[in-house]
């Protein structure tokens, strides 16, 4: 019942490159990130307020997701974003904060990339990975438990994949 009379409205526009539009008089960069944090990643840049609504390219106390990802295009969105004069970051997750704290992501994504890169290369089973699996550093961030253990696995898969391909 509370759905009566709504309905889905269809994209119009496939965005392939980042654009700018004007919306209630500002200035916005809607930035296309590719695939990153998820296929078809997009930020927007408000201009007139400085503020960056990133998605979930960046979460702030949270560990990230990498289920979609592709961590190198991460890393690269990031480094997109940081090119922005912001002067705060409305994250997909987590709290309303300052650039500064974007390292903190990308030392995350960083750190499990080496740590993937260092048990694939050992020879640690896919079975195994996600045992020997520990970031210290990031074991406060909200879902922790749950999603480095997987993130792992995402990442121990994409570099498999990444050498079979080859």
């Amino acid at each position: 019942d509370i759905m009566a009379n709504t309905r889905v409205h269809r994209p119009t526009l496939l965005l392939e490159q980042s654009i700018k539009v004007k919306v209630a008089g500002r200035n916005m960069d809607i930035i296309s990130l590719g695939h990153s944090s998820a296929p078809g990643t997009l930020a927007i840049y408000d201009h007139t307020s400085g503020v960056l609504f990133s998605g979930d390219v960046l979460s702030f106390d949270r560990l990230p997701e990498t289920r979609e990802g592709k961590i190198d295009g991460w890393l690269a969105a990031i480094g997109t974003l940081k090119k922005y004069p912001m002067k705060q970051i409305v994250p997909g997750h987590g709290p309303v904060s300052k650039p500064a704290r974007m390292a903190e992501v990308t030392g995350y994504l960083h750190a499990l990339k080496t740590q993937a890169e260092t048990l694939y290369r050992d020879g640690v089973s896919l079975g195994e990975v996600t045992n020997r699996a520990e970031l210290p550093a990031y074991s406060k961030w909200a879902m922790y438990d749950l999603l480095h253990r997987r993130n792992i696995f995402n990442l121990y898969l994409e570099l498999e994949a990444h050498e079979f391909a080859k």
